[in-house]
């Protein structure tokens, strides 16, 4: 279930254009002899776990994806690993496991939904705070460059080609 949820994120993300979607159950064999029965079997395998992802996912799938992701993250998902590790064929456990399916789907997706959403929203904000942080860090160095490109000093710059540069010296940066 978790190499479909990944596959499910792969074909789903913004990196596949339309094109990559459509041919994205279309097998590619790389091999330098030929393909024999391992690679049919192979074959049939991979085509049911494109098969699956390609499908929607149901809420119990999404749930497990989501489990299985954050696990060791979240105290929710451990709790869950812990608590249905063993079976869940029992009419209690059956019970237990679509009361912990709905309890995820009220409380922990939301939030995990708004805090991605927030993240989406904050990330300019905190470019902007950076970029405004660098220009604060180095305003000398900023106003200095702003007045030789506008003119009112004449700018500085370093001949590479002097004789200096070609005799060895010994400084903290060059040990020469």
């Amino acid at each position: 279930m978790y190499k479909v949820g990944l596959i499910r994120t792969l074909w789903a993300s913004p990196v596949m254009d339309p094109l990559k979607r459509r041919i994205f159950d279309k097998p590619v064999y790389l091999h330098s002899a030929g393909v024999n029965a391992k690679w049919r079997k192979k074959h049939k395998e991979a085509d049911i776990l494109v098969n699956k992802a390609i499908l929607p996912s149901t809420l119990e799938q999404r749930f497990m994806f989501d489990v299985c992701a954050t696990a060791g993250q979240s105290r929710f998902a451990d709790w869950v690993l812990r608590r249905f590790s063993d079976d869940r064929s029992t009419p209690d456990s059956k019970y237990m496991w679509n009361l912990t399916i709905s309890a995820w789907s009220i409380f922990v997706r939301p939030r995990r939904i708004i805090q991605r959403e927030s993240e989406l929203f904050f990330k300019p904000l905190t470019r902007v705070a950076s970029i405004a942080n660098w220009f604060w860090r180095y305003r000398r160095f900023v106003w200095w460059r702003a007045k030789e490109k506008l003119g009112w000093v004449q700018e500085r710059h370093f001949n590479w080609t002097d004789a200096h540069w070609t005799q060895p010296a010994v400084s903290l940066v060059c040990p020469v």
